[in-house]
């Protein structure tokens, strides 16, 4: 069953096998903070859920530290998302967030990762030491907003920008990967502007 207006913080909610947390079915205008949530199949997963604030928690050693699927005008701030598949995915149409201090370091996969969803924002996140990409759009994700992101040392991509048009990439610190930015398949209308690209291979 869905949940409203519920506050879970300051829990261990650790290896237990699905989810750490999981709101579902519509579950909106809930906080989620300062929970640890590592050693689960997801840490903490929203499924078409709005008006959440998922914050200062630590999701770590997952398959995705936190998932929003079919979830928009959530707010993700101030968490980290480490050593997981994906730091941090929004996926099936999560639009209208706004995703802002996070962390999503050495995962196998991708920092960040954007799949059909569109009317993002992303400020002031960290997404460094990933094994492929630090920031991946895929799939239509659209009209996204990525503001002062440091993106660092990560193996295959700094940001990977496939079949995905629109996207606002502005004064980010992208460094140290084997391409700073990729734009790749049917992907038109990116701006690339005021970003510090260095030392890329």
């Amino acid at each position: 069953d869905n949940v409203e207006l519920s506050t879970i913080t300051g829990d261990s909610l650790s290896a237990c096998g699905d989810y750490g947390v999981h709101l579902l079915n519509g579950s909106d205008t809930n906080t989620v903070s300062n929970n640890t949530a590592n050693f689960n199949f997801d840490g903490i997963y929203i499924s078409s859920g709005s008006g959440n604030t998922v914050s200062n928690n630590v999701a770590n050693s997952n398959t995705a530290g936190i998932y929003l699927a079919s979830s928009s005008n959530n707010t993700v701030a101030n968490n980290t998302a480490n050593s997981n598949t994906d730091g941090i995915d929004l996926l099936s149409s999560s639009n209208n967030n706004t995703l802002s201090g996070n962390t999503a370091n050495s995962n196998t996969s991708n920092g960040l990762f954007l799949s059909s969803s569109s009317n993002n924002t992303l400020n002031n996140n960290t997404a460094a030491s990933n094994a492929l990409r630090g920031i991946y759009l895929f799939s239509n994700s659209n009209n996204n907003r990525f503001v002062s992101n440091c993106v660092d040392s990560n193996i295959a991509a700094g940001f990977r920008i496939e079949n995905s048009s629109a996207n606002a990439i502005l004064q980010n610190d992208v460094s140290k990967g084997d391409t700073g930015v990729l734009i790749t398949g049917s992907s038109s209308g990116n701006t690339i502007t005021k970003n510090n690209i260095q030392s890329n291979n």
